[in-house]
């Protein structure tokens, strides 16, 4: 009686460690989960101001025609090129395909905007087209609306000045980077950290 009152106790005792042993595990596994999330958040400041100084020649957008020299282009697409080789392993691979997207915009000077979409599960860099495509892309850079959006103009002169479309291509990277690294999206960071191939077809 007393042997099988002491293994009940035993076993209890080893359970109970056990169970201790698996939360502790848990909770320090998470807090160095937590740990590297707010790490990398806080890179988040500094990185979103680098790229800014480097595209701040092409943030401001205006409706007057401006002409961008092929130089200026080259010079920031060369910034764009060795920030990316900087921060590869803590972009999110939405920001990588919009700087991809910019890169080819600043190549053609404006002449076309770009957009990723997935083709048989594979990102791949195409022209935007269509008027869904172009107005996602206008729409989504203007801080304010009036009544006249970007869209509505683009659609009475079925075109916009190539430093219009080029400002707004580089608007959208910085869209899309604000919209990626979110407190919100904190603990999504790990899943859009991993890279994929992108194919380009223009």
């Amino acid at each position: 009686m007393i042997s099988n009152a002491l293994s009940l106790e035993l076993l209890g005792s080893l359970a109970g460690l056990l169970f201790g042993a698996v939360i502790g595990y848990y909770f320090s596994r998470r807090k160095s989960k937590d740990k590297f999330r707010t790490t990398l958040f806080a890179e988040y400041k500094k990185i979103a101001q680098e790229l800014a100084i480097i595209l701040k020649d092409i943030l401001q957008l205006s409706l007057i025609p401006e002409k961008i020299p092929a130089e200026k282009c080259k010079e920031i697409d060369k910034a764009l090129g060795d920030f990316v080789f900087k921060y590869f392993l803590v972009l999110p691979q939405d920001v990588l395909q919009e700087i991809n997207c910019l890169h080819v915009c600043l190549v053609c000077g404006g002449t076309k905007t770009y957009v990723v979409k997935k083709m048989k599960g594979k990102p791949v860099l195409l022209p935007r087209t269509t008027d869904k495509d172009v107005k996602n892309l206008l729409e989504g850079v203007a801080i304010v609306t009036t009544k006249r959006s970007l869209f509505d103009i683009y659609k009475e002169y079925g075109k916009l000045p190539k430093s219009v479309l080029l400002k707004c291509q580089a608007r959208h990277v910085m869209v899309v980077m604000n919209n990626k690294w979110k407190p919100s999206k904190i603990y999504k960071w790990e899943r859009i950290l991993p890279k994929k191939t992108l194919d380009k077809r223009y």
